[in-house]
């Protein structure tokens, strides 16, 4: 039955990129927590303990029940917030003014005396006969100035606020101000009870959410009470009660978890990952996470139990220790697959021992800050022994982070200088098992690293010697375009190392049939003069597949074997094909194609262009840089043309660049020299 082809979206393509991923990720996390976490345990306050507990690290721990004693305390001396109350003080003052209005209104009353004693009274409940007559016999300046003396004392005591406890005692308060000072004691003693009749409730009330912040503000001014558990150290011995700072200590250390089967940390650490793969997909422009390459795959799946594994040996130890595997499998990775896929393990590793570990955010921060300049200078290493650099640079940039990180924390300078001091070496030591480790993983996974394509460009190499002795202009021929390649890559950021190795060995399959190519004929008649041009294209064409063959023999990477079939694409061979045409009257085509495939990347296009502008310029008859640069043009827009890019992730701005490094190049290697006659 015929298969059905079904053109799936962008955004379906994307997700099933993640599905891998995803699967990798999860059986991560089952092994996490059945076998490399730390010993989580789940007690209460009260439990009886069956076993002795041994603290795995050294650890600050807050003691919660102390500091919230302290806290209680700070927050029982807080005084009460008061705040006026406008209305109260205004209706008191209008209350005042009111009484005295209506005495000095009775004061210029034309009624016999008694009435208006009995008059003001009645109306201010508080005064004795004899006392409103001394008011109602005062001259009239004598008795504003004593109103105005009593308004005033009255407003002063309202503008300070009278309080609960003050009320019962305004008469006395009244009876002692020095404002009176200059009256009678029975003036006085009028004033007391004016006033006093007045204030009947207090204006200064206790401003409750005042107070409630001055109380939150007293409890966060405590600090904590801290105390350290140092590694080895016995929190609960068996049969102990568990107590709340037995809870403070083991949660500190990473022993303790509320819940028992579920995280709050995933809410954060699933969006985590998922930025990761985005930024991998996206940012890095990378086709996908797992599934693209096989190798890959194993490289990823591998490493990943590899940490598994020795995070379960390291289980007991401190977790300074446990970054070394993380940072070492990252590098490996970095130089297995890409620089990508080295930051984006790391940072999955640590968010991952974020969600078991109490790491805080002071921590985890400089560990990605002190990863950085090491993994960004990587992509620069060719030597070996450049490791030791490394190490030098993660453990002074680590150690100089978490030195000041661990004295603001709380730690004596001693413990800090020890913390920083091991975990600095941790992580700088991973460099140097990299560097012991790296043979092992180049021959276990045949992954091409800069160091191996170092000992591929010694043209020590056997198959290069053999190349040279059997076809000498080939073997002049690839290193020119070695040559080429390498300026040619640099001009783009491609890998100019693989591009230089791939131009060595892209004409491999040359050694077979070396008569049959231009280079190595040393005149007389061509062997092409003799044989039909269908045989002389399949001869030609055939070199790239048989140079493949000659490379899996001789065990070279993928890598270039890949460059060695894709260095011509499925590209015309013309000549043969013009020659055809004269002598048939509809050639086919495809005999007269290589097989391809056609170059996938951008080094692939570079040996390729690098390639044919060589052979072309060199087979000119007329040398000068006018034909050298149209000569370049047209083999790269005729390849262009012929879709020989299209599946390559080449720009057409990069290919300018590849372009105009190549004319440059081959100007200087062709230029005309000066004809100095005979000596």
């Amino acid at each position: 039955m015929r298969k059905v082809s079904i053109n799936k979206s962008p955004f379906y393509n994307f997700i099933l990129s993640l599905i891998k991923p995803t699967v990798l990720i999860t059986i991560w996390l089952v092994f996490i927590f059945l076998f490399t976490a730390p010993q989580i345990l789940f007690l209460n306050v009260g439990d009886v303990s069956k076993e002795t507990i041994i603290s795995p690290r050294t650890a600050l721990f807050v003691d919660r029940v102390k500091t919230e004693e302290l806290k209680k305390k700070a927050e029982e001396i807080v005084l009460p917030v008061y705040s006026i109350n406008p209305t109260i003080t205004l209706n008191i003052l209008t209350n005042m003014n009111t009484t005295l209005e209506f005495i000095s209104q009775v004061r210029g009353q034309s009624i016999n005396q008694e009435e208006k004693v009995t008059f003001i009274v009645e109306d201010t409940r508080v005064l004795s006969r004899e006392e409103a007559l001394y008011l109602l016999n005062l001259p009239e300046e004598a008795f504003k100035d004593f109103s105005l003396s009593c308004t005033q004392l009255l407003k002063q005591f309202l503008e300070e606020g009278i309080k609960e406890e003050k009320v019962n005692q305004i008469a006395s308060l009244v009876i002692n101000s020095p404002a009176l000072a200059i009256y009678s004691p029975l003036e006085i003693d009028i004033a007391s009870k004016l006033i006093s009749y007045q204030v009947t409730e207090p204006n200064s009330l206790v401003d409750i959410s005042a107070t409630e912040q001055r109380k939150r503000e007293a409890r966060s001014s405590v600090a904590d009470i801290t105390g350290m558990v140092f590694r080895g150290e016995a929190i609960l011995k068996e049969g102990e009660v568990v107590s709340p700072r037995h809870i403070d200590i083991l949660e500190a250390v990473g022993l303790y978890r509320k819940n028992p089967f579920l995280y709050y940390n995933f809410v954060y650490f699933f969006p985590y990952v998922a930025l990761l793969a985005f930024g991998y997909l996206k940012l890095f422009k990378q086709k996908q996470i797992l599934g693209g390459n096989t190798l890959n795959d194993w490289i990823w799946i591998s490493a990943t139990f590899t940490v598994l594994l020795i995070s379960y040996i390291y289980r007991g130890l401190p977790i300074e220790y446990h970054f070394s595997p993380i940072l070492t499998i990252g590098i490996l990775i970095g130089v297995a697959t890409n620089f990508a896929g080295s930051v984006i393990f790391i940072f999955f590793s640590i968010g991952v021992f974020v969600l078991i570990f109490p790491l805080k955010g002071l921590e985890v921060i400089p560990l990605l800050v002190g990863f950085a300049p090491a993994l960004i200078y990587m992509q620069k290493v060719r030597h070996r022994a450049e490791f030791i650099l490394l190490s030098g640079i993660t453990f002074t940039v680590l150690f100089l982070l978490y030195l000041p990180i661990k004295l603001y924390e709380g730690f004596n300078l001693i413990t800090s200088l020890d913390y920083s001091f091991k975990l600095a070496v941790s992580c700088g030591a991973a460099f140097i098992l990299v560097m012991i480790l790296l043979p092992i993983f180049e021959r276990y996974f045949k992954v091409l690293t800069p160091f191996r394509l170092l000992e591929l460009a010694d043209l020590d190499q056997f198959i290069l010697k053999k190349l040279l002795l059997e076809a000498p202009g080939t073997y002049h021929h690839s290193q020119l375009v070695a040559t080429l390649s390498e300026h040619a890559a640099g001009k783009i950021k491609a890998n100019s190392l693989l591009c230089k190795v791939g131009g060595l060995y892209h004409d491999l399959g040359k050694i077979n049939h070396p008569l049959f190519y231009n280079e190595n004929q040393t005149g007389g008649q061509s062997i092409h003069q003799k044989i039909s041009p269908s045989l002389s294209a399949r001869v030609i064409i055939s070199h790239p597949r048989e140079g493949a063959v000659v490379g899996r023999k001789v065990k070279l990477p993928p890598q270039i074997i890949d460059i060695i079939n894709s260095h011509h694409g499925t590209y015309l061979v013309p000549y043969f094909y013009q020659e055809a045409s004269l002598k048939e009257t509809y050639p086919k085509e495809e005999t007269y194609r290589y097989p391809g495939p056609r170059p996938n990347s951008k080094e692939n296009v570079i040996v390729m262009l690098a390639d044919a502008c060589e052979a072309a310029v060199r087979s000119l008859t007329e040398v000068s840089p006018t034909r050298i640069k149209e000569s370049v043009e047209s083999i790269v827009k005729e390849r262009a043309d012929d879709g020989q890019f299209t599946e390559s992730a080449i720009s057409f701005r990069e290919l300018k660049l590849v372009q105009e490094s190549l004319i440059d190049d081959l100007l200087t290697l062709y230029h005309s020299r000066i004809d100095y006659g005979k000596a």
